[in-house]
């Protein structure tokens, strides 16, 4: 996930997390961009990456989030 600046939340994920699970967009990105551990499952043939990432919050909750990255864009 190397030069990942941000995120872009489509409508169907934008309150998904917070309704599910009380965790807020800012926390999954912050995870993320605070030296999280990365696990990677990429599945051959797939036009993208699955990341399951273990890390904290800024908060210095630990949560799990997994994301994926179209390959190629």
């Amino acid at each position: 996930m190397t030069g990942l600046t941000g995120f872009e939340w489509d409508d169907g994920n934008a309150t998904k997390n917070w309704e599910r699970h009380r965790v807020t967009q800012a926390e999954a990105e912050e995870v993320v961009f605070n030296r999280p551990i990365f696990l990677m499952d990429a599945t051959p043939g797939n036009r993208e990456v699955m990341y399951n990432v273990l890390g904290r919050t800024n908060g210095d909750r630990l949560l799990s989030v997994s994301t994926a990255v179209e390959i190629g864009v």
